[in-house]
């Protein structure tokens, strides 16, 4: 459960060197991160990407994308975002 002030949907992105960001997504648990996950793990400049949830009676999930520099990490994720919504309209 949320507590009171959390927002619904929080992004924030760390970045821990240019090819690497961790991306804190709130309201969200293994669903989303595994599904993020997998469609990273298909791109080829995505060297890896791995998420955990901290903590199970918080809904909120840590999402690590390293890549191999050309292209940020935020841009590959927002293009595994877009691929993961097409993929899902088609079901």
């Amino acid at each position: 459960m949320l507590k009171r002030r959390t927002k619904r949907k929080k992004f924030e992105e760390k970045v821990v060197d240019p090819h690497t960001s961790v991306f804190t997504i709130n309201k969200e648990d293994h669903t989303l991160g595994n599904l993020l996950q997998q469609c990273l793990c298909l791109m080829k400049c995505v060297k890896f990407a791995g998420y955990n949830v901290l903590n199970p009676l918080e809904s909120t999930i840590k999402l690590r994308i390293g890549t191999d520099g050309s292209v940020t990490p935020k841009d590959v994720l927002v293009a595994c975002m877009r691929k993961t919504i097409e993929d899902l309209e088609v079901l």
